[in-house]
């Protein structure tokens, strides 16, 4: 790929140029024909299978629920010494979820951030870093673009190469 990068670009005549733009849009024109083509045959299969697949959902939905019950139900019975079951359908059973801290019943974080602060320092967050959305939208005002080359700061604009073919009529 480097060695791409670093050789001589070749001359291009007017020509080339011109059949190449013209190859260019006529393969754009191509890929949006063939999407919308795609696009539209996966609609026709989806909407054959919608009915069927709402109601398998359905389905999957009342049994899991129905199953859930049943085994809270009996949960010390069927899950006293084990976390999971197996059937002949498959295995179930109830998972540990990743820990995570929750305030207690009638305390938000905002309680506890103070006590935080006291009690366990390390554990609260400062974060500081530039405001560089806001340098960028105020950088034409004299108190911010006096001081961004001071502090090592320079506002640049990359130029990006782009085609815009024309759409054909077919495609639209």
């Amino acid at each position: 790929m480097n060695e791409l990068m670093n050789c001589a670009p070749t001359a291009i005549t007017d020509a080339v140029f011109d059949t190449a733009i013209a190859s260019y849009s006529n393969a754009t024109s191509g890929i949006c024909h063939l999407n919308h083509i795609i696009a539209a045959e996966q609609s026709e299969i989806y909407e054959r299978y919608e009915a069927t697949l709402a109601t398998l959902q359905q389905q999957q939905q009342e049994a899991f629920e129905q199953i859930k019950t049943y085994c809270l139900q009996r949960k010390q019975t069927l899950f006293g010494k084990r976390r999971s079951m197996h059937t002949a359908a498959g295995t179930l059973g109830f998972r540990l979820g990743t820990p995570k801290l929750k305030p207690m019943d009638g305390t938000t974080w905002n309680d506890i951030l103070p006590l935080l602060k006291e009690r366990l320092p390390d554990y609260v967050r400062t974060t500081e870093e530039p405001a560089k959305d806001a340098l960028l939208q105020q950088r034409h005002q004299y108190e911010v673009a006096s001081q961004l080359q001071p502090i090592g700061l320079q506002v640049v604009q990359d130029e990006v190469f782009y085609i815009e073919p024309l759409k054909s009529k077919s495609t639209t």
